[in-house]
């Protein structure tokens, strides 16, 4: 993967659009790299509003020498609630292909159903079944799985705003009444963080 991935997904935490797009790398900078990281493109992408480039890294992803679709049921990625998956679904629909798109989902949904089954129940992977009822327009499941997330330990609070797979449900006024509550969660976490930053600075000056 391109090693300034994290410093954008930096940018976009901190709602620094304008950082976010120049940080993106132009196409001729990108003209060796993998599927992964072309999808990776295209996610944040579409993040940012973006979506003809968006499309246009999708587009190069797929036909990628090195693109294995059936990788991209790769159970790391689910336990912190990614998937490439949602990034076909979401090109798709761009593309106006919503039937394709629904297919993507649909079979998204049978793997975590499956990990599910096998034991293997991760925040992430109720965070990603968010996604999947969120763009299936099942909006009641889609709060619901967030629900279980939290419960399980999602404190990724700042992806959500910009999660593409989630765009449906921002509006909800159950949406930003779930944020709250991840972001109260996370402020006895927030408080250690801080309290340890001056003895960090100490040990590494």
């Amino acid at each position: 993967n391109f090693p300034y991935l994290p410093k954008t997904l930096l940018f976009l935490a901190k709602h620094n659009f304008a950082a976010v797009r120049k940080h993106l790398a132009p196409p001729a900078a990108t003209r060796d790299a993998d599927a992964e990281s072309l999808l990776d493109f295209a996610r944040l992408e579409f993040a940012t509003g973006r979506t003809n480039e968006a499309r246009a890294y999708y587009e190069r992803a797929i036909k990628a020498s090195d693109y294995e679709y059936a990788r991209l049921f790769n159970v790391w990625n689910t336990g912190w609630g990614l998937s490439d998956v949602l990034t076909l679904g979401l090109g798709r629909e761009a593309a106006g292909d919503r039937a394709r798109a629904a297919r993507y989902l649909e079979e998204l949904s049978a793997y975590l159903d499956k990990l599910e089954r096998n034991g293997q129940v991760w925040h992430g992977l109720h965070y990603l079944r968010a996604d999947v009822r969120a763009m299936q327009g099942r909006l009641d499941e889609a709060f619901a799985e967030l629900e279980k997330a939290q419960r399980l330990g999602w404190h990724r609070s700042w992806w959500p705003q910009f999660d593409p797979s989630l765009a449906s449900i921002r509006s909800d006024p159950r949406f930003s009444t779930w944020l709250r509550s991840v972001n109260a969660s996370n402020e006895p976490l927030r408080a250690r963080v801080l309290s340890a930053e001056p003895a960090l600075q100490v040990s590494l000056n």
